[in-house]
């Protein structure tokens, strides 16, 4: 006969409610026992959401960098057209020379630095050290680039170097007057093609859209090209001067008169009723922005008598 002997279950041996014991496995990929790790699908879903979120941010980052440097180059301007109109008011209404015949450096017109040392050569000639006195000769308010002006005050030639890449560029040719083309402070010149630049704020036609300052690259003394330079050329004179082809960063800064548009393709211009704005190359190129006289945006200096 055979027996049969029923198991009972012992009761302390069954698991306990809330607490089923799992036995680990691997369906393919190894798995973290902890309770706080992660899998390798998980450690990677990670990178990839931190490597989108960089993407993203990093553009952003970009833009709010320029954008800051745009404002800064702005507030640059109006400290520059400020200390402009007390010059102009000390000088009777007469504007700043963008670059001044030689015989205007000496006697009366004899410029100094704050030691009250003279200037000298072309360092008088250019706008930046005529400035200089309505600025309290913090030329930190022409230079944004802080290491540029620290390293041009080491030099036994500060006075002039200082004088040659301020951050912003003047339009001498057409307001103020600018000696180095020959016509502007030349009798002949003048009976040539009369009085064709602003030499009082009262004389010009379109203060609001007439140029005075503009974001600028220049050479440096030491090689290179540098964010700055004092004097910036229109897109013609008595002919065009500027190059058809696109700005290159490695290319002459003179080919497209020293004018820079260095915020997103946008340079920053200050004009002769004080107001700053940002424009694109291909607007800069209007004369009507640089000549108070312009007629045309692809207007260029005629003779008076043909």
């Amino acid at each position: 006969m055979i027996s049969m002997r029923v198991h009972e279950t012992d009761p302390a041996r069954l698991p306990r409610s809330g607490s089923v014991r799992r036995t680990p496995h691997f369906d393919g990929e190894r798995r973290c026992t902890s309770d706080n790790g992660f899998s390798l699908i998980e450690l990677l879903v990670v990178l990839v959401v931190i490597t989108l979120l960089l993407a993203l941010i990093c553009p952003a980052l970009g833009r709010a960098r320029t954008i800051a440097r745009q404002t800064r180059e702005l507030s640059t301007g109006s400290q520059l057209m400020r200390a402009y109109f007390t010059y102009s008011t000390d000088a009777r209404g007469a504007v700043l020379p963008g670059y001044t015949p030689a015989s205007w450096t000496t006697g009366a017109g004899a410029v100094r630095d704050e030691s009250g040392a003279q200037v000298l050569g072309q360092a008088a000639r250019r706008y930046p050290w005529r400035i200089a006195p309505y600025l309290d000769y913090t030329f930190a308010g022409m230079y944004d680039d802080r290491k540029l002006l620290e390293r041009y005050a080491a030099r036994p030639d500060y006075q002039y170097v200082v004088s040659l890449s301020p951050s912003m560029g003047i339009n001498a040719d057409f307001v103020g007057g600018n000696d180095d083309n020959g016509i502007a402070f030349s009798p002949a010149g003048l009976r040539l093609y009369g009085k064709f630049f602003v030499q009082k704020i009262d004389d010009a036609r379109r203060p609001n859209s007439l140029i005075v300052f503009g974001s600028a690259r220049g050479v440096d003394p030491e090689g290179g090209t540098v964010p700055g330079f004092h004097r910036l050329l229109s897109p013609a004179l008595a002919a065009a001067r500027w190059s058809a082809a696109p700005l290159a960063d490695g290319g002459v800064p003179e080919e497209h008169g020293h004018l820079h548009p260095r915020f997103a393709g946008k340079a920053v211009v200050s004009f002769l009723d004080g107001h700053g704005d940002s424009k694109g190359l291909d607007e800069l190129r209007d004369m009507r922005l640089w000549a108070d006289r312009a007629d045309r945006a692809d207007w260029t200096l005629a003779p008076l008598i043909p």
